[in-house]
Formats: C-alpha cells, sequence, structure tokens
C-alpha cells in the first residue's frame, strides 16, 4: 500500500473511532423543576355515531354528545333522523322518523338485536345497514364484543340474521 494510501486509511479509521467517542458535548443534568402538573382534565367531548345517507352511500355522523351513548339512546336519535345542520349538509335517512326502536345484546353469542313496529319489508337494504352500522358502533363504544355475523333485525312478521354494515 502507498504511503498516502496508509495515511487516508489511518485518518478514515480514526475518524470512525473518534466521532463516537466524543458524544455530542452535552453534559447530564438533575431533574429540572417545571412546575405543578395540571390539575384540570382536557374538556373532550363524546361522539355519538350515527349512520345516514350522504349522495347516495352510507356514511357516519359523529355528533358532540355529552350524556350516554348506549345503544338505545344512539338508534332513537338515529330515527330521528339528521338534524338540520346534517340535513343542510345533505344527510338524509331511509328510516321513518318517530320510531322506537327496542334494542337487545344476546350475550352468548355476541350478536346485537334491534327489534323495529314496522314491516322490515318496506326497508331497502341502506336502510337496514343504517341500523346494523349505527348498533354496532354503539355497542363496540361500550366496549363489548361484536360477533362479526352482523346483527339480528326484528319486524312484526320477518326477522333478519347477519344483517351487516354495507360501507365498503
Amino acid at each position: 500500500m502507498k504511503p498516502r494510501a496508509r495515511t487516508l486509511t489511518a485518518l478514515i479509521t480514526l475518524a470512525a473511532v473518534a466521532l463516537p467517542a466524543a458524544g455530542c458535548g452535552v453534559q447530564p443534568t438533575g431533574v429540572i423543576p417545571a412546575g405543578p402538573a395540571p390539575s384540570v382534565a382536557g374538556s373532550r367531548s363524546e361522539l355519538l355515531t350515527l349512520y345516514f345517507l350522504l349522495d347516495g352511500q352510507l356514511a357516519p355522523v359523529q355528533r358532540p354528545w355529552s350524556g350516554a351513548r348506549t345503544p338505545e339512546i344512539a338508534l332513537a336519535q338515529l330515527f330521528d333522523g339528521p338534524n338540520d345542520e346534517e340535513q343542510k349538509i345533505g344527510y338524509s335517512s331511509l328510516l321513518p322518523t318517530g320510531v322506537s326502536p327496542q334494542f337487545q345484546l344476546t350475550s352468548a353469542d355476541g350478536t346485537p338485536t334491534v327489534t323495529v313496529p314496522y314491516p322490515l319489508q318496506k326497508l331497502p337494504p341502506d336502510g337496514m345497514s343504517q341500523i346494523s352500522c349505527t348498533t354496532v358502533a354503539a355497542v363496540m363504544s361500550e366496549n363489548q364484543y361484536v360477533s362479526s355475523g352482523g346483527i339480528t333485525l326484528v319486524g312484526p312478521q320477518l326477522t333478519i340474521h347477519q344483517v351487516g354494515c354495507g360501507i365498503g
């Protein structure tokens, strides 16, 4: 090896060893007082997720909600339809307004059941998906298990099993 190459190799080796050993020059310090910790929790708004239609597609709407977010409350809000602000944006519903559905969670297999007081035959598939998606979102917001098979919809003359969300 030529003397010039040896010198270059030695300099590269020295730099490779010296740089990590040099550190950044930051000296360790003790604890620095910064005052007391915050004593008030931040104001976090809870959201109630409902599913309406927007431009003919199923879409979630998250309403600020300060009360309980149970499936019963979510379904009651769903069946009240989009509020004025949501309607101005273009949200709509295929569900009859003013209906009070009943909710039940079958704990054995995690299948939510929603009973409505009108014939399911009159309800289009996207309307069923509105109920299913809203129910699943509400059940999950309570940290409860929901089976992957969807929900069961019960009407006066018909029961439909495995009603899915229909988003996709």
